[in-house]
């Protein structure tokens, strides 16, 4: 916890924002690559023989995971840790059992990296809860801290904000459940996207979301019967009706509510805008959008000879 604290201050990472694990490793020195591994998250190289440290990534997996994973060979290097070749990386994945000391620590890091207690308290506050207190919340919560479910539930009693056997029966509950729930019945064509409930607060402040997910809008039942929002062609209107909120999100009674549910396209990206007008058109609800999947790596740029320079990929968009 405090390496990970120190690595924060250090590199100049904000803990009160999300990550950004992979600037995080580029500001420490070490190359950052991705690749198309098979039956391996990721590995540390340290330096040696005239050769720089670095950090390879599995493009196979979701960002979450990539960034656990980076996170977890971050911590290797800052460590002072020998070469790894990490099969699973992400707290939840892995099989049962201890870990080697030194694969044990640097989950801790990770962990610590990804989710310290003011990035926390942060997320709280945007969704409008002092702690989880439903497996939907943590998904929620889990949404905001940029890392999966699974390790988000896992860091939970050390954030103090769940016991942990509340958090073991969070960890037992499908995905595919908890989306379910949240879509109050309207259902998915893949539940492979994250499904992000979004409230008055998160107008103007811009929301990280991947391509294929669902927004479920929860609105004052006020801007009801005004014109439909107005989305980029990336993105689908699904459902748009006055409901009660979601009880898993909810506290106490309140009124009516509009539910807007909208699908973004698989192939969407980059910064989009979602405009829900009010029923008196006195303002506009403004929802900004950073739309960003896996890294995949790019190729890198030919030399004048034709040659890759070198060959392989490098951190960078999908080509």
């Amino acid at each position: 916890m405090f390496a990970a604290a120190e690595a924060h201050e250090e590199l100049g990472v904000d803990p009160r924002r999300q990550i950004d694990v992979f600037a995080a490793v580029r500001a420490a020195g070490l190359e950052l690559l991705f690749r198309p591994l098979r039956g391996v998250s990721g590995l540390y190289v340290p330096a040696g023989r005239g050769i720089g440290a670095g950090v390879l990534v599995s493009s196979h997996h979701p960002l979450s995971r990539q960034r656990f994973t980076a996170a977890h060979e971050l911590g290797h290097f800052w460590l002072d840790h020998e070469a790894s070749i990490d099969p699973l990386t992400e707290i939840g994945l892995r099989a049962t059992g201890p870990l080697e000391p030194m694969e044990m620590v640097a989950e801790a890091f990770a962990a610590w990296f990804l989710m310290p207690p003011e990035l926390a308290d942060t997320a709280l506050e945007e969704l409008g809860f002092d702690r989880p207190r439903s497996a939907a919340q943590a998904y929620a919560m889990a949404l905001r801290l940029g890392t999966s479910y699974q390790a988000t539930v896992a860091q939970l009693p050390s954030l103090k904000l769940a016991a942990p056997g509340e958090a073991r029966n969070w960890a037992g509950i499908p995905l595919k459940e908890i989306k379910e729930e949240l879509s109050a019945g309207v259902p998915m064509d893949s539940y492979r996207g994250d499904v992000h409930m979004l409230g008055m607060k998160d107008a103007r402040t811009a929301i990280r979301v991947g391509p294929g997910d669902r927004l479920v809008l929860n609105l004052p039942s006020e801007t009801g019967g005004a014109n439909p929002p107005s989305m980029p062609a990336s993105a689908r209107l699904v459902a748009d009706s006055v409901t009660s909120p979601l009880t898993s999100l909810t506290h106490g009674a309140h009124a009516a509510r509009r539910m807007l549910v909208i699908d973004l396209a698989e192939k969407a990206h980059g910064a989009l805008e979602l405009v829900v007008p009010t029923i008196k058109n006195v303002e506009e609800l403004r929802f900004k959008l950073e739309v960003s999947g896996p890294e995949l790596g790019r190729p890198q740029a030919r030399e004048a000879n034709g040659e890759l320079t070198p060959p392989g990929y490098v951190h960078g968009a999908a080509p």
